[in-house]
């Protein structure tokens, strides 16, 4: 774990040198922070998935690099093929046409379209964009960027556009859900979302269309686990055996995503109140997404168990509002509980993670 230990490391450390810098904590939650420290912390995870060659299905990603073709037009030959995912395989071919052969190259450009988007948003949006980032790397969301990078690159680029969402932009969204889907197909599910996580948190339509689709969901298990198999045998074929312990199905990851969401209900008067439609958002994001985790510990499914990642991000933007805005009483002790619960969960799920490189060396 020494590899993402370090990145804890290096946030406490900004931490403590954006505090000394900016010791009033109305300055430093009233505007974005500056771009040195959203380049160096996000910058410092994108420099250890670039120069990974292991760790779980990275293995397969670079040999399905090296066996794509060199030429700019086979890239184009991708669309009139039965493959599934034809955006990712036609990047993958224009990358190495024109940009490098080398995978460490091709895994680096995939880190950077992953994390500027996240940067982004959390830089402009969260009141708090260390302690976002704090969030984002002890809620092991951070593995999705050496894991799983195909799904997590289009959760991604949606949370990157999700003022779309958020502005009511229905033809600009659908362009790029379209080019998302293109990447991972599961990416589908945020078009039902499009119609109802914008309101105020926990209405009527949001709680009704959840109890729905949880209830659906739950009664066709089955008919999920068939789902299960036939995904296996496409995308997930090389991973099967090391997905079932990391698809977001385990109990302690199910209580862990309630903790947003049961905080914002516990007041969602005073946040319907403050009419941040943005945080309104975060809020229904966040419950979908507790929502989908209950429903993977119940299925079991690959599929159910990590479809929340379309919906988590934006739930490391909430809390540092919620704490900052709508618990001011409780702040500094919500800052403490929360930190050390997300710091157990985190030691509690990675403890036995590992890194592998072929310039770096292997770390345990």
């Amino acid at each position: 774990m020494i590899v993402y230990n370090s990145m804890l490391v290096l946030v406490f450390l900004l931490m403590a040198i954006y505090n000394v810098q900016q010791p009033s904590a109305r300055i430093r939650h009233s505007r974005p922070i500056p771009w040195r420290y959203a380049i160096i912390s996000m910058g410092y995870i994108v420099f250890w998935a670039a120069l990974r060659s292991g760790f779980v299905d990275t293995s397969a990603y670079i040999r399905r690099f090296l066996d794509k073709p060199e030429t700019v037009s086979e890239a184009f030959n991708v669309f009139a093929s039965d493959t599934k995912d034809k955006g990712f395989d036609f990047i993958q071919i224009i990358f190495k046409s024109v940009v490098s052969h080398d995978f460490h190259f091709w895994l680096a450009f995939v880190a950077i379209a992953t994390a500027v988007p996240i940067t982004i948003v959390y830089r402009n949006r969260s009141c708090d964009y260390l302690y976002s980032i704090y969030l984002f790397i002890t809620s092991t969301t951070v593995i999705w960027m050496f894991n799983g990078i195909r799904q997590f690159l289009a959760a991604a680029i949606l949370f990157g556009f999700g003022y779309l969402i958020e502005d009511r932009k229905l033809i600009k969204f659908l362009i790029v859900l379209i080019i998302c889907v293109s990447i991972h197909g599961t990416a589908i599910i945020l078009l039902p979302m499009y119609f109802f996580v914008i309101g105020e948190p926990f209405n009527k339509r949001m709680i009704i269309f959840i109890l729905a689709v949880l209830a659906c969901t739950i009664s066709i298990a089955p008919l999920l686990n068939s789902m299960e198999t036939v995904l296996a045998d496409t995308a997930y074929i090389q991973n099967i055996n090391q997905f079932a312990e990391d698809d977001g199905v385990h109990p302690l990851r199910v209580l862990f995503s309630c903790i947003p969401v049961f905080l914002a209900f516990l007041r969602r008067k005073q946040i319907i109140a403050l009419n941040n439609r943005y945080v309104n958002m975060c809020v229904n994001m966040s419950t979908v997404g507790a929502g989908l985790y209950f429903v993977g510990m119940l299925t079991s499914g690959i599929m159910v168990g990590r479809l929340p990642i379309y919906f988590s991000l934006y739930s490391y933007v909430l809390l540092p509002y919620l704490f900052n805005y709508v618990y001011k009483d409780y702040k500094k002790l919500l800052y403490i509980i929360i930190s050390i619960v997300y710091l157990t969960f985190y030691y509690l799920m990675c403890n036995q993670i590992y890194y592998i490189s072929d310039i770096l060396g292997n770390y345990a």
